[in-house]
């Protein structure tokens, strides 16, 4: 059987590996988060006594480029976010955190099944999958990146996010919380195109300003994700199953979970 912890302040605070780090400085960090993940429930009318936790994580970056983003040109943070984008740190914290999710069967890294990409569950669970893992945190660079150039926010915190997946009676949410800009801006797209290709030209004689990955709108749409800001942070959520797919669809998959048996079980061990 799975476990699940109800929200408090002792259940959220399950950092990963956080040595060396400023106790003070990572308590402020953490604290912001947990403001913003209540400010989001409350926005839900969620009644906290109820939301039950099955997984979460704090990601908490390098701090050292950050604390002098703004002194670092555009081509520099550009080195900076590309490896933090390919960072697999995140990706397989992540994937150990989906694997509590209902829908666990049918992401792409379940090896030993072929998703159904005709089935509207295949097609929810992989931009469930995509969101989490890809969209959600190149978001979280972005934001990360223009309130480090443009704010001294992190001169007392450390950039980082939530990442927590609960329920709420039969209900599943993931989330990611950011203590990012906290605002709607806007990026450049991600695909190459003559735009883009000018803006780089551009950028090798103007080349100061915060550089984004960009292209979040979109890998939002496609995803099925939304972005909640709060001025201190943002959240990112993605829209629930009946919402996309109507009722009766979200019936017949709840009706599968009983024949099957709890998805969850799948994650070998990690809900213990």
């Amino acid at each position: 059987m799975r476990s699940t912890h109800p929200l408090t302040a002792e259940t959220l605070c399950m950092a990963d590996d956080t040595a060396g780090l400023n106790p003070d400085k990572l308590n402020r960090t953490q604290a912001a988060l947990t403001e913003l993940l209540t400010r989001y429930l409350a926005d839900k009318s969620t009644d906290i006594d109820r939301v039950r936790i099955d997984d979460c994580f704090y990601f908490i970056f390098s701090p050292g480029p950050f604390e002098t983003w703004r002194e670092k040109d555009w081509w520099d943070q550009r080195e900076i976010l590309k490896e933090l984008r390919s960072n697999t740190i995140y990706k397989d914290r992540t994937v150990s955190l989906l694997k509590h999710s209902i829908y666990n069967r049918h992401f792409r890294f379940q090896v030993d099944t072929v998703p159904d990409q005709d089935d509207p569950i295949s097609q929810y669970a992989g931009k469930r999958e995509r969101l989490y893992v890809k969209e959600g945190y190149e978001n979280v660079l972005d934001a990360v990146s223009k309130a480090a150039y443009y704010t001294d926010k992190y001169s007392d915190q450390y950039p980082g996010l939530l990442q927590i997946l609960f329920e709420l009676g039969q209900t599943e949410e993931i989330l990611i919380v950011d203590n990012g800009t906290g605002r709607k801006f806007h990026k450049p797209y991600r695909r190459i195109t003559p735009w883009r290709f000018c803006y780089k030209f551009y950028k090798l004689i103007m080349n100061h300003g915060a550089y984004y990955i960009g292209g979040m709108h979109l890998g939002l749409k496609v995803t099925f994700g939304r972005l909640y800001c709060y001025g201190l942070g943002a959240v990112v959520s993605q829209a629930f199953f009946a919402d996309i797919y109507g009722s009766q669809a979200d019936k017949r998959f709840r009706q599968t979970i009983l024949r099957q048996g709890p998805l969850r079980n799948n994650a070998k061990g990690l809900a213990d």
